[in-house]
C-alpha cells in the first residue's frame, strides 16, 4: 500500500467525501441554500441530506418547498456538490410532516 493510503485518507477524492445532515430551518431562500452550499464544497464537503427540521417556515412539501429543492440541485449540478432529499421530516417514518390526515392531504 506504501504512503500513498495516508494521503488519500487525509485528502480523499470528492467521491468519498462525507455526507452530513444538512439540517433546514426558518425559511428556505435560494440564494442563501447556494450560499451554503458553496461554503460546504469550500471546506471539503461534496454533498448533504438536505434534511427539514422543527421550525421550518416553509410548507412542507408544498410549492415553495419544491422550488428550494430545484434550486439546489441545480446549484448542485453547477458546482459539483450532490444535494440529497431527505424524507424524514416529522418522525416517524412515512408521516410527511403530518401534511396527511387518514390518507389525504391537506388542501
Amino acid at each position: 500500500m506504501g504512503e500513498n493510503w495516508k494521503d488519500r485518507f487525509r485528502e480523499p477524492p470528492e467521491e468519498f467525501s462525507v455526507i452530513p445532515f444538512w439540517f433546514w430551518n426558518g425559511t428556505l431562500e435560494p440564494g442563501e441554500l447556494k450560499r451554503q452550499m458553496g461554503m460546504m464544497k469550500e471546506q471539503g464537503i461534496y454533498g448533504a441530506f438536505m434534511h427539514a427540521r422543527a421550525y421550518i417556515t416553509t410548507p412542507y412539501l408544498e410549492k415553495e418547498w419544491w422550488e428550494a429543492i430545484s434550486a439546489c440541485v441545480e446549484e448542485g449540478e453547477r458546482i459539483g456538490f450532490h444535494p440529497w432529499l431527505y424524507d424524514e421530516y416529522a418522525w416517524p417514518s412515512g408521516t410527511a410532516g403530518s401534511t396527511f390526515e387518514y390518507g389525504f392531504q391537506h388542501p
